[in-house]
């Protein structure tokens, strides 16, 4: 059986993402840069799971629900743009 989700593509995206540092085991900083959110020099992600369906915004590769992601950081007074955006811990290079 064809879920609705195996019918979603990734949609072609355009920005400038380089993970600048691993800071921790759980943060990383990260240079990103696109039209539709901004430019961010040394923006902090956290890990945590995924909790809807997305894509890598490395490699393109699909996120499920449950997958272990890098997220930018927020909270009541800082919302960033890109929010959304996910990476998936697996795609990060711990070396």
């Amino acid at each position: 059986m064809i879920s609705d989700w195996d019918c979603i593509t990734a949609k072609p995206f355009i920005a400038r993402i380089v993970i600048v540092e691993m800071r921790t085991s759980q943060t990383l900083s990260v240079y990103w840069s696109d039209p539709q959110s901004g430019h961010y020099i040394d923006q902090i992600w956290r890990k945590g799971v995924a909790r809807t369906p997305s894509f890598c915004t490395l490699t393109g590769t699909r996120i499920r629900p449950g997958d272990s992601v890098f997220q930018p950081r927020t909270d009541e007074m800082y919302v960033p743009a890109n929010r959304d955006y996910m990476l998936l811990a697996a795609a990060v290079r711990k070396d």
